[in-house]
């Protein structure tokens, strides 16, 4: 298996424990022909999934899969071809329609190894100021913010963007000309 597995007279074997992630060993599988080791919990040659509290095998973005599926190498990174597992779009926001006046709040849900920061943008290029949330409030919106928002959110292993959500303020009728009032004669034969 070449000089990149651990010999099995490794100086290592049998010298204590610790916590697989602390060793880099995140989805890993190291030599599958050696003796389970003695005193350690972290052993050469066994594959090592990442688990919570419960046991469960975590899966960091929350998309119901497991990092260990999505992390192909095993290496901990977002590598070509892999999908991103350290982050995930789970809710996308939604299309509106309002009457101009009213308030509308558009919101993403996102998974992923924390920190995430979030920025909105109008019509795909244009940051809104301050919206700098998993929501979005627009107070009292006009005709003139009719038009698309989405977000991208960011982490340490990447970013996302999400889908567009349409906003269409409707705005009501305005009478350009009132109404002048008319006499007819009617001819009763």
């Amino acid at each position: 298996m070449g000089n990149s597995y651990q010999p099995v007279d490794s100086a290592l074997i049998n010298k204590g424990n610790t916590n697989a992630n602390r060793l880099g060993l995140y989805h890993f599988t190291t030599q599958t022909n050696q003796v389970k080791e003695t005193n350690s919990p972290v052993d050469i040659g066994y594959h090592y999934v990442a688990v919570d509290a419960n046991g469960i095998p975590i899966d960091s973005n929350g998309d119901g899969i497991p990092d260990y599926f999505q992390d192909a190498n095993g290496n901990g990174l977002v590598d070509a071809g892999e999908t991103n597992w350290g982050l995930a779009i789970l809710t996308q926001p939604v299309s509106q329609v309002v009457p101009q006046g009213t308030n509308v709040t558009f919101t993403v849900t996102a998974g992923g190894i924390a920190p995430l920061s979030y920025q909105w943008y109008f019509n795909g290029t244009n940051a809104v100021g301050g919206a700098i949330g998993a929501t979005l409030t627009l107070t009292n919106v006009q005709s003139g913010q009719a038009g698309t928002y989405s977000v991208v959110v960011t982490n340490l292993m990447g970013s996302l963007t999400s889908s567009n959500a349409a906003l269409t303020v409707l705005v009501p009728p305005v009478i350009m000309t009132n109404p002048v009032s008319q006499t007819m004669n009617s001819k009763v034969a």
